[in-house]
């Protein structure tokens, strides 16, 4: 979600920046290798790569980073029996290596490029690897295209994939990306800073059916890192005024599975509370084996909607974490509670599906 937030700032602003990243993390620590904010030397800060404890000293170095045109690396000793001053005050009992670089033109451009990528669906890895004192990026494809993106996304159509003989892409991208380069043996060479972060796309949260528990679940699943389209057959329910910042659809459940193109890596809420079309939803979502499915409704329902289809392991029923929720409020927490839970066991159990 905070890498979204950066390449769109890199997008839609010029401000002198330097862009943290977290490269190294030993023991305990706040977020996890590839964690990146962006530090504006007017004081604006873009994202986040602790709770808020170690970014005044970051920003303080913005200025010399600058000022150089280099990058620098910082490492921030928490353990309490080993740095007083950071393991004192903070107390995470972890040890931290940030990635500190100026945001170049050609860093800028090399994001720009990451942006369009990740607008078509596409996933990217961006490395870099030091050189005579000074960085030199590169990009790798990260696995498959995720499907659907490109379709909510002014529908862009082609890909950036092997570079010609000119050194372009086949998309005439400048950027290069040399698929035969290995970034784990970059990666091991002894005393040779290098570190790739690799974008994707947000996993997309499709919902069917546009009631009050479908406002509210949109809303808590986006601000928690999902991308959301909701469809319904009711246009009265389902339209852009209602849902401003989702994918809408009106239709059936064929023409939604059809023109949403849902796939293996999506995430279903079945909720429209109609029997038949929940249950036609179900039968259509099923053989595509999704990431995850939940289907609102009591036990009994949820047997109707299912139809005798037997339980698949990656279907929740009834959806969400049971915690008592009432009202469509707190049910929303509980689905967005199981959603963090379900995209944390996947990422962990599939690589593939991590992202920055």
């Amino acid at each position: 979600m905070e890498s979204e937030r950066i390449l769109a700032f890199v997008d839609n602003h010029s401000a002198e920046a330097v862009l943290a990243t977290v490269i190294r993390v030993k023991g305990h620590a706040y977020r996890k290798e590839g964690a990146a904010m962006l530090l504006t030397e007017d004081g604006r800060r873009i994202g986040s790569i602790s709770p808020g404890c170690l970014e005044a000293d970051l920003h303080a170095r913005v200025s010399a980073v600058l000022g150089a045109g280099v990058h620098e690396v910082v490492d921030y000793n928490m353990r309490p029996e080993e740095d007083f001053i950071w393991g004192e005050e903070i107390g995470c009992g972890g040890e931290i290596r940030i990635l500190l670089e100026p945001l170049t033109e050609k860093l800028r451009g090399f994001l720009r490029e990451i942006g369009s990528q990740v607008r078509r669906g596409e996933r990217v890895r961006l490395v870099r690897r030091e050189d005579e004192g000074r960085l030199r990026y590169w990009l790798e494809p990260a696995e498959e295209r995720l499907d659907g993106v490109a379709d909510e996304a002014l529908s862009i159509a082609g890909s950036v994939s092997r570079h010609n003989e000119a050194g372009l892409t086949t998309s005439g991208s400048p950027f290069p990306m040399p698929t035969s380069r290995s970034h784990k043996a970059e990666r091991e060479s002894e005393g040779v800073l290098s570190f790739a972060s690799e974008f994707a796309p947000r996993e997309r949260l499709v919902i069917f059916g546009a009631g009050d528990e479908a406002a509210a679940v949109d809303e808590l699943a986006r601000s928690v890192g999902f991308r959301t389209a909701v469809a319904d057959w009711r246009p009265a329910l389902c339209n852009p005024g209602r849902f401003p910042h989702a994918a809408t659809l009106v239709g059936e459940p064929e023409r939604i599975v059809s023109d949403l193109r849902i796939g293996a890596r999506d995430y279903i809420m079945i909720g429209s509370h109609h029997l038949r079309r929940d249950r036609e939803m179900a039968s259509l979502v099923m053989p595509l084996k999704p990431a995850y499915v939940g289907i609102v409704g009591s036990a009994r329902r949820i047997g109707l909607v299912l139809g005798g289809m037997a339980p698949e392991p990656f279907v929740s029923a009834p959806i969400g974490l049971a915690i008592g929720a009432e009202g469509a409020e707190e049910i929303a927490v509980s689905i967005a509670a199981e959603l963090i839970s379900w995209r944390k066991r996947l990422r962990a159990a599939d690589p593939a599906r991590r992202k920055t």
